[in-house]
This record gives structure tokens, C-alpha cells and sequence, in this order.
């Protein structure tokens, strides 16, 4: 039985994405207990940050700079090409994601401030 070249390299492919899914999966699922537990919570720049009186392990410090880059890369971007500022469009997302944190997660308000979502 013949295997098509097409048919292998679809499911090369989908081997490829299976085998990141998973690192993916167990990063997000690091920040979201993080920000559900209020350790990691959105400051009102658009970032992660660390919860004053709270610890974040090296693993959620990792994740939370990854996430940062990430974030200030996307805000750089849409003052780019939308104009603003990167900051500008920092707090435009801090007040967008602020309506759609899970029970327990910590945010940051304008005035500096750290709140809790729902306990």
C-alpha cells in the first residue's frame, strides 16, 4: 500500500502542531491558575504582573515575561499602524481585559491600585 506525498505531509503537520499544543496548553494553563488564585493579575498598562504580597514561581515569571513581549509587540504594532501610542493601546487593552477576568483573578486600577475580581 501506497502512501500519497500529500497525504504524508498532512499528517506530518498535524504531528507538528500536536507536539506544540502541549507546551502551549501547559503555559496557559500556568498563567490562568496564576491570575485565578490573584498571584499573576492585568496592571492597568495591559500587562502581567506580579500581585503585591503575592510570589510567583520561576515558572510563572516566565510565562508572564513571554506574555509581556508578546503584548508590548502587538500594542508597538497597532500604534504603528492605528497610531496612539504602545501605551495608549496598553491601557486601551488593561480596560477591555478587566471585564473578563475569572473568579479570584487581581487587577490593577488607573490609580495604581490592586483589586480583586469576584472572590
Amino acid at each position: 500500500m501506497r502512501i500519497s506525498g500529500k497525504i504524508l505531509s498532512t499528517l506530518a503537520a498535524g504531528l507538528v502542531v500536536v507536539s506544540t499544543a502541549g507546551p502551549a496548553a501547559a503555559q496557559t494553563r500556568i498563567l490562568n491558575d496564576a491570575k485565578r488564585n490573584c498571584i499573576i493579575g492585568e496592571t492597568a498598562a495591559g500587562f502581567l504582573d506580579v500581585v503585591p504580597g503575592k510570589t510567583a514561581d520561576t515558572r510563572m515569571l516566565r510565562q508572564v515575561d513571554r506574555e509581556n513581549d508578546k503584548r508590548q509587540i502587538r500594542y508597538e504594532n497597532r500604534a504603528d499602524r492605528d497610531g496612539e501610542t504602545p501605551e495608549y493601546w496598553g491601557r486601551y487593552t488593561a480596560n477591555l481585559l478587566r471585564g473578563r477576568q475569572p473568579r479570584g483573578a487581581c487587577f490593577q486600577l488607573a490609580n495604581g491600585e490592586w483589586t480583586g475580581v469576584r472572590p
